[in-house]
């Protein structure tokens, strides 16, 4: 298809697509997922104190799973279509076997390729290999600017490792003139990094990181509500202004957390699509809405089968109000902020 003299990528059509189908407040969509997960496994190597899976991790009951070429086949043919292929979960991506080769498959199929991890993985090989193939976009998961505070945050003695993984894929993507891929560090806001949030800002200008993005934090157990900087906003406020100053004079990207109650709009039922190691196919990483397996179905029935049909409609016609809730993706009231979002799919294995 062209628009003037301009030709749209697959990519770009299948998003204009969905733009105009949510317009239409279609339930059933021509159009496919514009961001697509697919969690390589659930296995990690951290105990973060604010992840829903800490005490299944803790478990003697728990069994780390893999996703298998089977699942992943089913996955690729998608990849092309979608603006951002997130290659990874709630486990740690890099511990999957397979994990450098799988994404070659998927780069080699036109992905646009992202993921999130503690890097603690991140050995020689894999960052020589990631570099090679061209992977997008690496956001590593940092605990703060400390060992003692990261070791609090993450529950392993993993910074030293963490930054001398980074140094060593900066290394390599220097020897091959790679702007790829683009790092980017992910700090969960809590009031126990906020002291060092500007130490932070100045890791990454060090270790040519793009930007510091600082998600809410979403309560999983009450031992963590004190971390909560909507206990402490007044001060929350002012180490975050410190912050941004100092990442403009460094030239460091910083996305804050919430800081103002407000009410926003989330369209993951339209344009996200959410795959567990296992195949199991979720709305979205926040809600509970399981809407299929891989192993029993196509991903394109999935899009489209009837239970998915009635959480657009609902969406439509009751409001997220009525069919997510208690998600504080939409909702950032203090109320919603404050209040425990167990996700009891971390509980159903």
């Amino acid at each position: 298809m062209k628009l003037g003299k301009f030709r749209l990528s697959k990519k770009s059509l299948n998003q204009l697509s969905n733009m105009l189908e949510i317009r239409l407040k279609r339930s059933r969509l021509l159009s496919r997922p514009v961001f697509l997960t697919a969690e390589p496994t659930d296995a990690c190597n951290s105990r973060c104190i604010m992840c829903n899976k800490r005490k299944l991790y803790c478990s003697p009951q728990f069994k780390p799973g893999f996703m298998s070429r089977e699942i992943f086949e089913k996955i690729l043919p998608w990849a092309s279509y979608a603006s951002s292929f997130c290659w990874g979960g709630f486990g740690e991506p890099f511990l999957h076997p397979s994990y450098a080769d799988w994404a070659e498959d998927l780069k080699d199929s036109g992905a646009k390729l992202l993921c999130f991890t503690n890097a603690i993985s991140l050995k020689k090989e894999l960052a020589e290999k990631l570099v090679k193939i061209q992977f997008d976009n690496i956001v590593i998961s940092i605990g703060g600017a400390t060992a003692k505070t990261y070791k609090y945050i993450r529950g392993v003695n993993g910074f030293h490792s963490m930054l001398e993984n980074l140094a060593y894929l900066n290394a390599v993507k220097a020897a091959h003139n790679s702007a790829l891929p683009v790092i980017d560090f992910n700090l969960v806001a809590m009031n126990t990094v906020l002291p060092e949030l500007n130490d932070v800002i100045r890791l990454a200008h060090e270790h040519k990181v793009r930007s510091v993005a600082m998600p809410d934090l979403n309560l999983q157990y009450e031992e963590n509500v004190q971390e909560s900087i909507w206990n402490n906003m007044d001060e929350a406020r002012k180490y975050i202004e410190s912050a941004q100053l100092l990442a403009g004079k460094l030239g460091v990207g910083l996305v804050p957390p919430t800081l103002d109650e407000k009410k926003g709009d989330c369209r993951d039922f339209f344009s996200l699509i959410q795959i567990a190691y296992d195949g199991t196919v979720l709305s979205c990483p926040m809600e509970k809405y399981t809407l299929g397996s891989l192993k029993h179905e196509t991903l394109s029935r999935i899009w489209n089968k009837a239970e998915y049909r009635k959480l657009r409609k609902s969406y439509f016609k009751e409001g997220l109000c009525v069919t997510c809730p208690h998600c504080v993706e939409w909702d950032k009231s203090r109320t919603a902020m404050l209040r425990f979002s167990v996700d009891l799919r971390a509980e159903s294995k």
